[in-house]
């Protein structure tokens, strides 16, 4: 014989009257009226095809059956809904775990600030961070590797959305006793003959492209005699006079006294969150609601001057 399992509601409307051993206090507990709350445990017990109750004018007594159900009910319902709280909460992204990639520099303002608000809103979702250059986090969201990417390329094919969340300058990264070093503002023109510092083109083509083609429209071809994928690392040789780079201007903030960070005369880059069009996730949507507010209060509190 198929079993059927009875309507959570008339489980617990009787657990109540097997509690109380009254339909009137078990109503008013319930807060609703008793003649419902009657018909309610009769189609419980036409369901479950057993007596639950014995009911004369003074009393109401469990049956053998109605003891039965109230031994294993209470724990019964309390695990169904626990799971149904759990099926809730994920359905609104207030639990769960998500994979963020990063860029090195977003480690400065960005990542921190975003996963301290994270914390604070949604304490049930877990974030497991990744720092990737550009390529390996398109190529991992694509794969759904990656639930959020945090990266300067933008494209916008292959399913993937790319929203513009934080921009900032460019600079040039200079050692101190460069040439250039006691300069306000420099033009890319400025880097004529001088040895450059760059990722390999792979890892973040678009960007790598960009400053080649602003140093061919400033009439000179790019000198690129070393590439490192860490941006620290490009730091580092740069501190030791091997050359100078382009990097975003947030680096600056980390790279100590040997290093010179030298703003481009109107240059900027922007920092994007990506993430895949075709799989919703209520986690992921909350998290990308509140890196929006996140980057609100950083571009408010360090607003990009244009000049």
């Amino acid at each position: 014989m198929a079993s059927i399992t009875p309507e959570l509601r008339l489980v617990r409307y009787f657990i109540a009257v097997a509690e109380e051993l009254h339909f009137g206090r078990a109503a008013e507990r319930l807060h609703i009226a008793q003649p419902s709350l009657s018909r309610a445990i009769r189609d419980l017990e036409r369901i479950l095809g057993a007596d639950l109750f014995v009911r004369t004018k003074r009393s109401v007594r469990l049956t053998d059956a109605g003891r039965t159900l109230l031994g294993e009910a209470p724990r019964a319902l309390a695990e169904i809904e626990r799971a149904f709280d759990e099926t809730r909460r994920i359905g609104r992204g207030e639990v769960g775990e998500l994979r963020l990639g990063f860029l090195p520099s977003a480690t400065i303002e960005l990542v921190p600030a975003l996963v301290r608000a994270s914390r604070a809103a949604f304490p049930g979702v877990r974030l497991h961070l990744r720092e990737l250059l550009d390529d390996p986090q398109i190529e991992e969201l694509r794969e759904g590797r990656l639930d959020l990417g945090l990266l300067r390329t933008a494209r916008p094919d292959g399913g993937l959305t790319f929203e513009p969340l934080v921009r900032e300058r460019l600079s040039v990264a200079v050692a101190h006793d460069h040439r250039l070093a006691g300069r306000k503002r420099v033009r890319y023109a400025d880097l004529r003959d001088e040895p450059l510092i760059l990722w390999p083109r792979p890892a973040a083509p678009e960007t790598f492209d960009a400053v080649v083609a602003a140093c061919r429209e400033a009439g000179f071809s790019a000198r690129v005699i070393q590439e490192a994928t860490s941006p620290y690392t490009i730091i580092g040789l740069v501190a030791a006079g091997v050359g100078a780079s382009v990097l975003a201007s947030s680096y600056g903030a980390r790279s100590g006294e040997d290093v010179v960070f030298i703003p481009f005369t109107g240059s900027e880059t922007t920092l994007h969150l990506a993430w895949r069009r075709d799989e919703p996730s209520a986690a992921r949507d909350n998290l990308i609601a509140v890196a929006r507010r996140v980057a609100a209060r950083l571009r408010r509190a360090a607003p990009v001057s244009r000049t």
